[in-house]
């Protein structure tokens, strides 16, 4: 039988060996939230997800973490978070205009650009081209 990969280096929890890497992200997890609660914050219910990540892109996600003075888990969170939101949101607007094109309306390129432009928080802009 194969050793687990990082067997000889890691953790074995809950019957699993699981890598230093793997462990320690687990262990600032768990300390997030015994600080997060001890302090009064209310958090929300967490899952532990692991991911492989570059080396030079965890060294610099850590530098951030020392700097901020908050966990790398919490970083890594927000720019997941971050990430999805803006997915959705993408994908409402793609919908949106295929929606208007089905229609027959669309909103000209110029128009979408001086929105693309204006301020966060703008309103979508009117459809000003009809069929």
């Amino acid at each position: 039988m194969r050793t687990p990969r990082g067997a000889g280096h890691g953790r074995l929890i809950a019957g699993r060996h699981l890598s230093l890497f793997d462990s320690n992200l687990i262990l600032s997890a768990m300390y997030d939230n015994l600080v997060h609660s001890s302090v009064g914050i209310i958090t929300m219910a967490t899952t532990t997800f692991t991911a492989r990540i570059d080396v030079g892109l965890k060294a610099r996600l850590q530098q951030i973490s020392e700097t901020d003075r908050c966990s790398a888990s919490f970083i890594a969170n927000q720019a997941i978070e971050n990430f999805i939101e803006e997915r959705e949101e993408t994908r409402k607007l793609v919908e949106l205009g295929l929606e208007m094109a089905k229609d027959g309306v669309s909103i000209s390129e110029n128009t979408v650009m001086n929105w693309m432009d204006a301020p966060e928080g703008t309103p979508f802009p009117a459809p000003d081209t009809f069929d």
